[in-house]
């Protein structure tokens, strides 16, 4: 049997340190099953790459050979112990990569994972939300979900970003429906403000939650200027003020009165026991009548 010691080029090869943080010594204490799963993950990703690289795709024997290395003398192998191991080598032959079932397509891996963000901010919360439980969710390893996210704060950061953009888009196109057809822009705007909080809770939610996010990323900056842009040109333009030096005021408290109305109907006691449709009917007549406030002479 092979010496221990003999594993870490191995694991270097395999692009696996030998030592996580997550995977603690089995001598210590009982296995941390949950952190071995993801050990396991990047190992099993580390055979295909090998594979991919060599041509040499018999993994399951060079599982196996791993596996007997660490084997001899767990106590001395500076990384996951034996019972690890042992899960290790069962996951790798019964659940190869190369058949597991994803939930995105290749080059899309970043826009499920947001997705998934989504989906589990809905159901349990933005708390709930980690890479891992993301990467699970999508159908891929942890280490996968690491390339395109650096941690969570990234993953939240990206989403809250992907959520202004998106309100900007619906804000734009009630403008347009306006300048194409006729109406009240004022109001088709602030209903669209309203509508999208009411059908992408998660999304509304995320945007100025800056205690998650990295706030002075690059991607977030510009998407909270084209928000800043398209309120300057939706709500202020339709408000009908002349003077300039109240511009900005009118602005602002027209913003944060629709802001305001949408938070109450998302998560407030508007919200109780009402349809979307319902919400939206209420959300109307309400901005109507905040337009008529808001044009009358001070």
């Amino acid at each position: 049997m092979k010496n221990a010691n003999t594993i870490a080029p191995m694991l270097a090869a395999l692009q696996c340190p030998p030592q996580r943080h997550d995977a603690p010594r089995c001598e210590q204490r009982e296995p941390d099953w949950e952190a071995c799963e993801y050990w396991v993950d990047d190992m099993v990703y580390g055979l295909h790459l090998v594979a991919e690289r060599t041509g040499q795709h018999d993994w399951r024997g060079n599982v196996n050979a791993v596996h007997m290395q660490c084997k001899g003398s767990p106590g001395e192998f500076q990384g996951p112990g034996q019972k690890k191991l042992t899960l290790f080598t069962f996951r790798a032959i019964t659940t190869p990569m190369s058949t597991e079932k994803t939930r995105y397509h290749h080059g899309h891996l970043a826009e499920s994972l947001l997705e998934a963000v989504d989906e589990i901010a809905s159901q349990f919360g933005i708390e709930a939300v980690t890479l891992r439980a993301c990467a699970k969710r999508v159908g891929v390893s942890p280490s996968s979900a690491f390339r395109h996210y650096v941690d969570k704060r990234a993953l939240l950061t990206a989403f809250a970003t992907r959520a202004l953009n998106q309100l900007v888009d619906a804000m734009e196109g009630a403008k347009q429906q306006v300048q194409h057809h006729g109406g009240n822009a004022f109001h088709a705007v602030g209903l669209a403000y309203v509508a999208f909080a009411i059908a992408k809770p998660a999304f509304f939610r995320a945007m100025w939650r800056e205690e998650t996010i990295y706030v002075q990323d690059g991607d977030y900056l510009a998407a909270t200027r084209k928000l800043a842009q398209c309120i300057q040109g939706g709500f202020a333009q339709t408000l009908r003020d002349e003077d300039p030096e109240a511009f900005s005021a009118q602005e602002l408290l027209a913003w944060s009165s629709v802001h305001g109305l949408a938070s109450l109907l998302v998560d407030g006691p508007l919200a109780k026991g009402k349809s979307r449709d319902e919400l939206l009917e209420a959300a109307s007549g309400m901005i109507q009548a905040l337009d008529v406030a808001l044009d009358q002479p001070a």
